[in-house]
């Protein structure tokens, strides 16, 4: 295979001490530290500072460039031109929506393949939260039409984003292109678990409205079980308050590192997760892959991953139904234990780290003109 360079643009604002803060650093980085064993030169354009230099020795191998001088951003955007890679076959590639103008813009001066990747659509996201007369969604759907329009190759995550984005910007639909979020299979396994002295309930997620904690909360604090809450956000305070009143016991972990969170997840006899939307949710993944047991909303995102009494249960986003579908898998430990084992071979089949990383490998060699 010829020799070629990939750049993957961060989402606008993001840094590796973001990806760190959150508990994200090493689950992002692991498709690249397997691509990079195909590919000549892997480099990152984060808009970390100088808390960036101190995280480099992660990425082993990968190139950094990061805004070390501390500029505004735009001064700082006018300095990648002449700090991006140099290899003669380039592909550029976006994190996100947000911050792949940039990543376009720099894809036409180098003459590099441009990938317009998104986890979710923007557009959709910002439409539910504000209505599709708002400010934010008439914007968000300006930027993807520029930048789709642009792109070499459009990636998204399921084939529901991918319907929505030919039909609404008119793509020719053999550029766009689905390929999942990815799991790291091995490291997010199942294992014999020793019995709580209570069953154990988890949620995972940002404490925001998207994700809908109060709902997850509500439906569980008159049960007697333990319940783990992993993730941190604007809800946390409200959250906290309620859980002073339930019967059950609560605890917030915060966020948790990713080597750390295989544990925890091995550790809960059940996930819920009470979204009001989606993209393509990881963190839904990585608990199907540890055999875990799932409840979650039948929304946007989710229905299209989870299969209803095969590999999980979905319920409607309303808190009597999300309390009996908790109460039903509580009471009964072989539906647990197939639903989980069935979760678990779902990933394997479709979304381990190793076969995502081909589905990245294949489209980089189709749009180089390699053999793929």
């Amino acid at each position: 295979m010829d020799a070629f360079g990939l750049t993957l643009f961060f989402t606008k604002g993001v840094s590796l001490d973001t990806w760190a803060s959150v508990g994200m650093l090493e689950r992002e980085l692991a498709i690249y530290k397997v691509l990079q064993h195909e590919i000549d030169h892997v480099q990152f354009v984060s808009y970390g500072e100088r808390e960036d230099s101190k995280l480099k020795d992660k990425l082993e191998g990968i190139e950094l460039i990061h805004n070390r001088w501390q500029l505004p951003i735009d001064w700082y955007v006018r300095t990648l031109g002449s700090r991006l890679g140099t290899a003669k076959r380039q592909i550029f590639k976006s994190n996100q929506i947000n911050g792949a103008e940039i990543a376009l813009q720099m894809a036409k001066k180098k003459g590099a393949k441009f990938v317009a990747r998104c986890g979710y659509l923007l557009s959709d996201f910002e439409q539910r939260k504000y209505g599709d007369q708002s400010k934010a969604h008439r914007a968000a759907v300006e930027l993807e039409r520029r930048v789709y329009e642009g792109a070499d190759a459009v990636v998204v995550t399921t084939a529901k984003m991918r319907e929505q984005v030919v039909e609404n910007y008119s793509l020719v639909p053999e550029i766009v292109n689905v390929i999942p979020n990815y799991v790291e299979s091995d490291r997010f396994i199942p294992v014999d678990r020793r019995e709580n002295s209570k069953l154990k309930i988890g949620f995972l997620g940002r404490l925001d409205e998207q994700k809908d904690p109060e709902l997850f909360l509500n439906a569980v604090s008159d049960l007697d079980c333990e319940i783990e809450i992993i993730g941190d956000g604007p809800m946390r305070g409200k959250l906290q308050k309620i859980a002073k009143l339930a019967k059950a016991q609560i605890s917030f972990l915060g966020n948790v590192a990713h080597n750390e969170l295989p544990e925890v997840i091995q550790g809960w006899d059940l996930f819920v997760m009470t979204s009001r939307y989606e993209g393509h949710p990881k963190a839904l993944l990585e608990v199907m892959s540890c055999g875990i047991p799932v409840i979650a909303t039948a929304v946007s995102g989710i229905q299209e991953l989870l299969r209803h009494e095969v590999d999980g249960i979905l319920v409607e986003a309303e808190l009597d139904k999300v309390n009996a579908a908790v109460k039903r898998l509580l009471a009964d430990a072989q539906l647990r234990t197939k639903l989980g084992q069935a979760a678990r071979q779902r990933i394997l089949d479709e979304f381990s780290l190793e076969q995502i990383a081909e589905m990245e490998l294949h489209l980089y060699k189709q749009l180089l003109g390699q053999d793929a």
